[in-house]
């Protein structure tokens, strides 16, 4: 047992160290450098190609030298099931980034993924996606807001998006996605109404394809409209 306990430790200490090199070469690519929200077993054209696999994504990089990034690995099983675990690295620039948060939904065929966002302007906290999905579902996609705090080394979770899609309606598909830091303790979200493809019902009055914004108070999740200026 204490072997084990050796080697594992050793194993995600190498891992993280050899994503921290390979990362720092991919600092600076675009935005889909830090998303990895969707990973599946099934790939390939008609998604037979199953099996297990795993994703990361780029560090994203502070100007005080924070660093994170996150990794995905979708577990294949024999009996044709797939399990995610997502993982969150995250330091303040001066250690290297180690596992800060972890999501895994233990004996069940539930997914998640990550999408790093942005740090906030002093550099002390990230704020990132969190992405569930139930396999066999034609559910679309789950979200919460996901704030870690480089001082506290502490990981909050915003369930945030059962509210927008209250307030803004449920006929409708929502697209909501978080989109950067107003200040050290406010964040901009993004809300949009798009038209059904397949509800025939449904109308362009009745789904308007209009984009809200508002402002999430991250300490008390706290909603209020946001006014961009023109």
């Amino acid at each position: 047992m204490e072997v084990s306990r050796t080697f594992h430790g050793l194993f995600w200490h190498v891992l993280v160290l050899a994503m921290v090199f390979v990362g720092a070469i991919a600092h600076g690519q675009d935005p889909t450098a830090y998303d990895v929200s969707y990973l599946s077993c099934w790939q390939g054209r008609d998604q037979t190609d199953f099996g297990s696999r795993q994703q990361r994504t780029a560090i994203l990089v502070s100007h005080t030298g924070a660093k994170a990034f996150g990794t995905v690995v979708a577990t294949a099983s024999s009996t044709g099931s797939c399990q995610n675990t997502t993982t969150l690295f995250a330091s303040d620039g001066k250690t290297e980034p180690e596992n800060v948060y972890r999501v895994s939904r233990e004996g069940t065929q539930d997914g998640n993924g990550i999408r790093l966002v942005a740090w906030s302007p002093s550099g002390r906290k990230l704020l990132a996606e969190i992405t569930t999905w139930a396999y066999g579902s034609d559910a679309g996609l789950g979200k919460l807001l996901l704030v870690y705090d480089t001082v506290t080394k502490h990981a909050s979770e915003l369930t945030v998006f059962p509210q927008l899609i209250a307030a803004l309606g449920e006929k409708c598909d929502l697209h909501v996605s978080a989109m950067r830091w107003i200040s050290d303790g406010e964040v901009l979200l993004s809300a949009k109404k798009q038209l059904p493809e397949s509800d025939t019902e449904a109308t362009s009055l009745d789904c308007p394809p209009t984009q809200h914004f508002f402002r999430l108070d991250a300490s008390t999740d706290q909603l209020k409209p946001y006014h961009r200026a023109r």
